[in-house]
């Protein structure tokens, strides 16, 4: 196994209200997403970008908006997802 996700503590206020706040979310994998749903964590005006379409897919099981979603699974993809996103073009 390359990696696993491990529950971490729950967040204090000052994280939820950054998160609040957030301009962007990025996850690299399903279970990361599911990680941040059982924290609690809502973006509700981020631009949620994804390495992949199964952990797009998790995000939108999770109640995360329209997420974008790198072509390819590698950061400079996801990278390029994001200044699109922001450049006003494939903003969900």
């Amino acid at each position: 196994m390359a990696y696993r996700t491990v529950p971490g503590p729950q967040p204090e206020a000052s994280l939820r209200r950054a998160a609040q706040a957030a301009d962007a979310a990025l996850f690299f994998s399903p279970s990361a997403v599911r990680q941040f749903g059982r924290l609690g964590l809502r973006v509700p005006r981020a631009v949620v970008a994804c390495i992949g379409p199964t952990t797009a897919a998790a995000a939108r099981r999770g109640g995360l908006r329209a997420p974008a979603v790198a072509p390819e699974p590698t950061p400079r993809a996801l990278v390029a997802v994001l200044e699109r996103a922001f450049a006003g073009k494939d903003r969900p």
